[in-house]
């Protein structure tokens, strides 16, 4: 079972449990430029490898996990705070700490008690996304999920109308595994039109 912050390099993955046969990843999404002074937007996203979890009959039920910017931060201005997707239906925003979402969580119900079937069954499935903004600097930054709950980072209903979950990394089996996404700052517009203008200025002078 893992403990404290989690963070990990670039496009890099850690298993938080031996693999045995069930692979619970977490990863993020991000654009592979932005321009300086831009904004963006990082995604997280889930996926379950495995038996029990069987495709139209199983849920991811919740998450809890925290979304570090774990290179590249002094890039950053302005995280702009947590966003949900739609089947997100209990939730906890979080606290913006710096570049930084921390103990971000959410899931949905179980078809429980013959209720008509509203639980999204989607894997791999968004979990939340924020937006940020950068500055001036130019270079990487990149943002991994970690950190996860104590009672669990990633859940799932192998039966979507049971309320009974598996939890990783907390359930022996269950390996919980992070990955990273980089998004590089490069100079805008007015930057490239700035320097096209100097060396158009400095092949006249040499004339």
């Amino acid at each position: 079972m893992c403990s404290g912050r989690i963070t990990l390099a670039a496009v890099s993955s850690m298993v938080c449990s031996v693999v045995h046969g069930q692979v619970f990843t977490i990863w993020t999404e991000a654009p592979a430029t932005v321009e300086q002074g831009g904004t963006y937007t990082v995604e997280f996203w889930a996926k379950i490898e495995g038996l029990p979890f069987i495709q139209g009959q199983s849920a991811i039920a919740g998450f809890g996990i925290g979304g570090f910017a774990t290179d590249g931060r002094e890039r950053v201005v302005t995280n702009h705070g947590t966003v949900f997707p739609n089947w997100v239906g209990f939730r906890t925003y979080g606290t913006v700490d710096g570049p930084d979402v921390i103990g971000v969580s959410g899931g949905q119900l179980a078809n429980l008690f013959g209720a008509p079937p509203w639980a999204d069954q989607s894997n791999p499935i968004m979990l939340f996304q924020f937006d940020v903004t950068v500055g001036d600097i130019l270079g990487g930054v990149t943002y991994t999920p970690g950190d996860p709950h104590p009672l669990g980072g990633l859940s799932f209903y192998p039966h979507v109308n049971d309320g009974f979950s598996i939890v990783a990394p907390n359930n022996p089996g269950t390996s919980l595994v992070f990955v990273g996404a980089t998004t590089n700052v490069i100079p805008g517009p007015g930057a490239v039109s700035v320097l096209l203008l100097a060396g158009l200025t400095g092949f006249r002078r040499k004339r």
